[in-house]
């Protein structure tokens, strides 16, 4: 029988952890209570936590069915492996929810506490149609290998974790309809993705199909949102689309996460409350500006689409907001390097620019993009809105609009700068080359006064059958350095 219930470990401390355990299917019934057991990595049994049925929200709160809760884990250790298991109790006794076991790290309190580096995973774009589990499996499999320098530690999905805009359905007018077609699709989606969600922590941004197509304006012929025309209609599925991002997803606009004072990060919510004008509101915006003036250390920037990008034309990019001038102008002006994190392209590059800055010969800041996308390719006709890069069409020089006081200047790419693509005139899902479905590690150690960093890709639907690891698709990796 299918497993209804989803176990997401979200967010860990150094010492505390935040599970997310509930379904996003109407056929489930609420336990009298669930047991959370609390182990040590060899099974030892540390705590037991209790939801009673009176506990359970709804992550949909106009749809009754559905329910979840957030079980908060304290009083843990810093950089210590934790396996937690769920137990359904009626009538006093105990019955283990199969594929409930989640297991995760805590953060270490520095670098010195990953002896062969801290390793993280990144990905986004997801679309489930024809992933046939190659994502989870993927993931699961290089996770429990425990390789000290490559399996990750945690995880950053990036958006579009969901299609929700993909499908005649999308055309529907009724309220009602529209909210519990968008909660089927997240019941699908963390279905498919359950073998990532219960390895180590995710962290979660999401970016324009999580609500529809360059969100939040309504433009262009996309045939799928063009009932979002209507004021009722939009209502309704912006509602649902935010309840999902708020309750499920758990995304936070500015919010950072530092490894003691060796390594800090920042992620930015720079779509769901973007508007004509702006990317974030301007109070939230200077958090981020400060984060980086204030650095001690090597930052990492974590966004759904690229800095790296032209200006857009029907859709909407970084580039085209006032904020994007005053972030790239901060990151030269700060005293560490930055390094950016970034989905949405459906292609996956890496890419390097060093500023020019009069006076600072000897310390011209630079700025690394890695870009991750996609986990799952879009399949059918609109498979025609995949993307692939190659030497012609990457970004040639940057910024790629003037900001005062910076000088536009070449960018830079290792050899083996993309993901590379395939195609199969006769695999009728997708109708024209794509990029390999794939994620990326990244290994961070202290080296030589700053931070190396080995960037991978895994390519999830090429399985090695000698390790049982999805492939790698750079002979080497991709060497950074950050200082």
């Amino acid at each position: 029988m299918r497993n209804l219930w989803s176990f997401v470990v979200h967010d860990v401390g150094t010492t505390s952890a935040n599970i997310w355990i509930g379904t996003l299917h109407a056929y489930l019934k609420k336990p009298e209570r669930m047991v959370a057991k609390v182990c040590d990595g060899e099974g030892n049994l540390l705590q037991t936590q209790y939801v009673n049925k009176d506990q359970w929200n709804r992550p949909f709160p106009c749809l009754q069915q559905r329910f979840c809760y957030l079980l908060t884990l304290d009083d843990l250790s810093p950089f210590t492996r934790y396996r937690v298991s769920f137990y359904a109790q009626e009538n006093g006794q105990e019955t283990e929810i199969r594929e409930s076991e989640v297991v995760f790290d805590t953060l270490g309190s520095s670098l010195a506490d990953y002896p062969k580096g801290l390793n993280i995973a990144m990905g986004s774009c997801f679309s489930e149609e024809h992933d046939g589990g190659s994502v989870s499996t993927a993931y699961t499999s290089l996770y429990r290998a425990n390789i000290e320098d490559i399996s990750p530690h945690f995880n950053f999905l990036l958006g579009d974790q969901v299609y929700l805009d993909v499908g005649v359905d999308s055309l529907n007018m009724d309220s009602k309809e529209i909210q519990e077609r968008i909660a089927g699709d997240y019941a699908v989606s963390w279905h498919a993705l359950r073998g990532v969600f219960r390895h180590g922590a995710t962290w979660f941004l999401a970016d324009d199909h999580e609500f529809w197509n360059n969100y939040p304006f309504v433009s262009g012929p996309y045939p799928f949102i063009q009932a979002l025309r209507l004021d009722h209609v939009r209502e309704a599925w912006e509602g649902a689309s935010r309840e999902a991002v708020d309750n499920i997803q758990r995304v936070e606009n500015v919010r950072f996460i530092n490894i003691g004072s060796d390594l800090s990060f920042c992620m930015a919510d720079f779509r769901t409350r973007r508007t004509e004008f702006q990317l974030l509101e301007e109070r939230e915006f200077e958090q981020i500006l400060s984060w980086i003036a204030a650095l001690k250390s090597p930052g990492v920037l974590v966004i759904s689409q690229p800095l790296v990008d032209a200006h857009g034309k029907e859709d909407k990019k970084l580039p085209d907001y006032a904020q994007y001038r005053a972030l790239i102008k901060a990151m030269q002006e700060g005293e560490h390097d930055i390094l950016v994190l970034a989905g949405d392209l459906h292609c996956g590059r890496v890419c390097s620019f060093q500023f020019v800055e009069a006076g600072r010969n000897n310390t011209q800041r630079m700025l690394h993009e890695v870009v991750a996308s996609p986990l799952s390719n879009l399949c059918g006709p609109i498979s025609f809105a995949t993307r692939t890069t190659c030497d012609s069409d990457r970004p040639r020089t940057f910024p790629p609009t003037p900001v005062a006081g910076v000088s536009q200047g070449q960018l830079q790419y290792p050899n083996e700068w993309c993901v590379s693509t395939e195609f199969s005139v006769s695999d009728i899902r997708y109708l024209k080359e794509r990029t390999k479905e794939h994620f990326k590690t990244l290994n961070f150690q202290k080296r030589d006064g700053g931070i190396e960093v080995k960037v991978r890709a895994w390519c999830v639907r090429h399985i090695d059958e000698k390790t049982g690891l999805a492939r790698e698709d750079f002979n080497e990796p991709i060497t950074l350095f950050l200082r």
